[in-house]
């Protein structure tokens, strides 16, 4: 993305003050720490690594600068002393001395960013396993992670609460942000409300992320059977003129969704019991229950999208304990004690979690009874696919597969292609001839040239080197000893020429990453096949292996061959771009008698780990400079750019993250950025708007396993009735998709929490 010079706004809030700590004696022959630790798990060189480093690099600027200042000041002390006939005013120059030299040893401590694994998981690992081991030098002071890392820093007694008075200025107040986004802090369990543990830093929210061309096909098909249009809509989706037609070409072709109904049979679906008046409103988007119904009686208008093998639906969703669980919020008017991961109270005030709720006639059990059966009857048409393992509803959405999805403000740009990315893909069917994999986007690669030197070039340019390199920075790609003669393999390929990576061993869960191991390992091995493996490569962040890769050539010739697989580059009208992508915020109410409009709030928030008075309280200087300063710095970033703005301003341009501090809505500058991407403007405007309840996943350690059940059941129910569409279920399928075996299947998950 193009970034702009801009200017960002900030709060007034008071500066840093400089807090003198008595020196602190290493303990038990360990080496004293003299860096504060911020431990993420975000790649180098990527745009949150990027963000955070940006701003840690100018308070390690400031931190060097204050200590030449000291180390000046002790030289210039010292001097006066050996001078010094006065025996008071001695003493109050080696006190100044001390307190200079105090100040070097134990507040002027540099940060350093470390990477603690790949993905949130790796780093709540990496954080607990330090805590249960007490490995001082490896828990960080400071991680970035959700709400389950907090609850087990609390159990292991090490949370700071960064509102301690014994801070003073650089104490952090839940003031700084805007209320309802530091309310999680009561809802973290083990401990008492009204602290803050708990920072709100790369914030995002969920957007209703809709296919144009293929909404306004469903549209405008209604349209022409006699069915009136809300005004908005028919803007929205362009219902009065001709664009997106030639997209429209491709969708109404029979390998989508075929040609439109007649009339009579439309009306047959759309009844006027249901839609009265013939009118479809504009509320249909914004009530959940309303739009599920929707696409269940849309998805059938069409004569292929609505049989057994159609390969489209009308909406993906790749987390539902996310969506569902803020649409029921709704239903439930933000109670929390109603939830599937119920918050209360214990005997002593403090935050407890519970997941017993799904017992037989309790409000969450009659809630997601009655959400479950309203989502089967989606899946049973072909309407609505449930995503996971590997497979994200957003790479169907773009090839005009699936019409809308619900996706992380914060991804905005995996949910369009722009005119360059058009690279050849390969995609594989099974013996029905039904789709099972696609290698495509950033698996695709070529061999590119900088500086005289050859690098891959998948999603960004790498150098290739082999065993025997010394290179030990960066990314980059190396072959161990036996795989070298990839090496020259590549040196041969020409720039035109296509090469496809596939993860050579992928992880239990991934099984879109299995499908294409296995699919091309095979069609390798054929004569006339248009792969042929070269070899194994590990791609390296510094001296750790990131991803073992099976790299194959890549003839990419057009061909198809049946129940098997198909070569083929794509063009604009095959897949969604930019200006067709219509962006809406996700239904706010599960229906009309919902009385509160809901939102799902993620992204991690900032912890603080407790090390002792003296690292404590280093931690919390340089988080006062990041929140409580309000002075303007430039910024470079990118080749020839820079903004000026606020340390958290300039994180949240750079992450394309919303942090929601004190009066962030107000900033105009900040709304001019956002405009240019769609998902941010829903982020910012939801985020503004007071009117939105928040459902943020408490805090709890058993948060995360519970959540994955639930998508995982979820997922396997829908993925059995697709697999099954157009036959019976056998009675064991039956059982396995019914939604008693749902709440089995989580109520035995949270039996082991107990346990």
């Amino acid at each position: 993305m193009k970034k702009n010079k801009i200017i960002l706004p900030f709060m007034s809030l008071a500066g840093v003050t400089t807090m003198t700590a008595p020196l602190i004696a290493a303990s038990c022959g360990k080496q004293e720490e003299n860096t504060v630790k911020v431990g993420v798990t975000f790649s180098q060189g990527k745009e949150q690594w990027n963000a955070l480093e940006g701003v840690i690099n100018k308070y390690n600027e400031k931190v060097a600068e204050e200590k030449i200042k000291a180390k000046q000041e002790i030289k210039t002390l010292k001097t006066r002393l050996e001078t010094e006939k006065d025996k008071a005013k001695k003493e109050e120059l080696k006190k100044q001395i001390d307190e200079n030299q105090n100040k070097i040893d134990n507040v002027l401590l540099r940060v350093e960013l470390k990477n603690i694994g790949s993905g949130y998981s790796a780093g709540h690992n990496y954080v607990v396993s330090a805590l249960e081991n007490n490995d001082t030098s490896n828990i960080p002071s400071i991680t970035v992670n959700y709400g389950s890392t907090i609850s087990e820093i609390i159990r292991f007694k090490k949370g700071v609460n960064l509102a301690d008075p014994k801070f003073g200025e650089n104490k952090i107040e839940r003031s700084k942000f805007e209320e309802r986004f530091t309310a999680v802090n009561d809802r973290i369990q083990g401990i008492a409300p009204g602290a803050n543990y708990s920072i709100p830093l790369l914030k995002s929210t969920v957007a209703f992320g809709i296919n144009g061309p293929i909404y306004k096909y469903v549209l405008q098909t209604l349209k022409k059977a006699g069915y009136t249009i809300d005004s908005e809509l028919t803007k929205d989706f362009k219902l009065d003129d001709e664009s997106w037609k030639d997209d429209i070409s491709v969708i109404s072709s029979d390998d989508y969704f075929g040609k439109a109904k007649d009339k009579k049979e439309i009306e047959k679906i759309f009844t006027t019991e249901k839609y009265p008046n013939k009118e479809i409103k504009k509320s249909i988007f914004q009530e959940f229950k309303t739009f599920i119904k929707f696409i269940t009686d849309a998805i059938k208008i069409f004569e292929k999208s609505s049989v057994p093998g159609s390969t489209v639906a009308l909406l993906g969703i790749d987390d539902p304990s996310g969506i569902l669980n803020t649409v029921i919020y709704s239903k439930f008017n933000g109670d929390d004690k109603k939830m599937l991961m119920a918050v209360d109270k214990d005997g002593e005030g403090k935050t407890i979690v519970k997941f017993d709720q799904l017992n037989n006639g309790s409000d969450a059990y009659k809630a997601h009874k009655e959400m479950y059966e309203l989502l089967l009857e989606a899946v049973k048409a072909g309407a609505l696919k449930i995503y996971g393992g590997g497979s994200y509803s957003s790479t169907d959405e773009v090839n005009h597969k699936v019409g809308a999805n619900f996706g992380s403000t914060a991804g905005y740009t995996h949910n369009f292609v722009s005119d360059k990315e058009f690279k050849p893909y390969i995609q594989f069917f099974d013996n029905a001839n039904k789709p099972i994999a696609i290698i495509e986007n950033d698996n695709v690669g070529q061999i590119t040239n900088k500086d005289n030197k050859k690098q891959i070039k998948f999603k960004y340019p790498n150098a290739y080197v082999a065993s025997n390199s010394k290179l030990e920075k960066g990314y980059y790609f190396k072959t161990a000893k036996n795989d070298d003669a990839l090496i020259e393999k590549l040196n041969a390929l020409k720039d035109t020429d296509y090469i496809i990576r596939v993860n050579s061993k992928p992880k239990d869960k991934d099984t879109n990453g299995k499908a294409q191991l296995d699919n091309i390992e095979k069609l390798a091995n054929e004569a006339d096949s248009p792969v042929k493996k070269l070899g194994v490569i590990s791609e390296y962040k510094d001296t750790k292996v990131q991803t073992v890769w099976n790299i194959y050539s890549f003839d990419t010739t057009p061909k198809t061959i049946e129940n098997k697989y198909k070569v083929a580059t794509r063009s604009p009208k095959d897949t969604l771009q930019e200006s067709e992508l219509v962006a809406y915020r996700t239904p706010k109410k599960y229906d009309a008698s919902s009385l509160k409009d809901t939102a799902f709030l993620q992204g991690p928030n900032l912890y603080v780990i407790d090390k002792g008075e003296r690292l404590n309280k280093a931690a919390m200087r340089f988080l006062s400079y990041v929140i409580n300063n309000n002075q303007k710095t430039t910024f470079n970033h990118g080749e020839d750019q820079s903004i000026e703005t606020t340390n958290l301003g300039y994180i949240s341009f750079k992450a394309s993250y919303i942090i929601p501090y004190k009066n962030f809505d107000k900033s105009d500058d900040l709304k001019k950025v956002i405009e240019k991407n769609k998902y941010l403007k829903i982020a910012f405007d939801l985020f503004a708007d007071k009117n939105t309840t928040w459902y943020e996943e408490p805090a709890s350690k058993f948060s995360a396993p519970y959540r994955d059940q639930f998508n995982s059941a979820y997922k396997a129910a829908a993925q059995t009735i697709r697999d099954k569409w157009g036959k019976s279920l056998t009675e064991a399928e039956k059982k396995s998709t019914s939604f008693e075996t749902i709440v089995g299947l989580l109520n035995d998950e949270a039996q082991t929490f107990k346990s």
